[in-house]
């Protein structure tokens, strides 16, 4: 039984090691076009076609959890936090952007940023690049300076774009995400009506809770609209 599972395992990552090898052939040295990362998504294909995609996409997200060893995948889903900041920090500093201009080299992204912590810089860029966030430029002149471009990712994060994800990506870090830092405090014997309050008690739910934080912060309110704004590009008139 255990030799059976070892070559399960070794025939998992023979399968994985080739679609890494596939990849790399079909993207090595492609030409970055920014203008083609841009995509209008609000109104999807006809609805056979859609859910035939949709049904292709599941099955390869299938495929990659049956490769994925389940220690690793819970290792993933307790790291997806650092993923949400990196794409925080992206919007925060609109590196996106800034890179939509053009190929981007670490000081001229720090000089974007008003920071003199290149080092620190270089290690986000790099971070972010790992999560196919940002990705590095192919065609940059030296090997040992090297420049960052959106991806399909980061693009939605342009400020310029029609249906933005930049907002909702605000919205959640700075809503959403403390509220839900608190969920366990819902549970046990000593357990809170909700952990909104817990937050944001000068807005309690009870006296008007979110609705009430927005009209009092008009900058948040703004950036809400912004992101709710956002799920039009999801395809949401074609869903209505």
């Amino acid at each position: 039984h255990i030799e059976r599972g070892k070559s399960k395992n070794n025939m998992k990552l023979i399968i994985l090691s080739a679609f890494v090898v596939l990849a790399a052939v079909l993207f090595h040295g492609k030409e970055h076009n920014e203008d083609a990362l841009v995509a209008d998504f609000s109104h999807p294909p006809p609805w056979p076609i859609f859910i035939a995609v949709n049904i292709f996409a599941a099955t390869l997200r299938k495929i990659a959890d049956a490769l994925t060893p389940p220690p690793i995948k819970m290792m993933d889903l307790a790291d997806d936090y650092q993923t949400t900041m990196l794409c925080y920090a992206a919007v925060k500093f609109r590196i996106p952007d800034f890179l939509s201009t053009g190929p981007k080299s670490v000081d001229e992204i720090a000089g974007f940023m008003n920071t003199k912590e290149t080092l620190r810089v270089e290690r986000l860029m790099y971070a972010l690049a790992s999560e196919s966030i940002t990705q590095l430029d192919k065609t940059s002149p030296d090997p040992n300076k090297p420049r960052f471009v959106n991806t399909g990712l980061s693009a939605t994060l342009r400020t310029d774009i029609k249906y933005s994800m930049a907002s909702m990506v605000g919205h959640q870090v700075e809503e959403a995400m403390p509220v839900w830092m608190h969920l366990v405090e819902l549970f046990g014997p000593d357990a809170k009506a909700n952990s909104w309050d817990t937050v944001f008690p000068e807005f309690a739910v009870s006296e008007g809770g979110f609705w009430k934080y927005l009209q009092a912060n008009p900058k948040q309110e703004k950036q809400f609209g912004l992101a709710m704004t956002s799920l039009e590009g999801l395809g949401g008139k074609a869903m209505a």
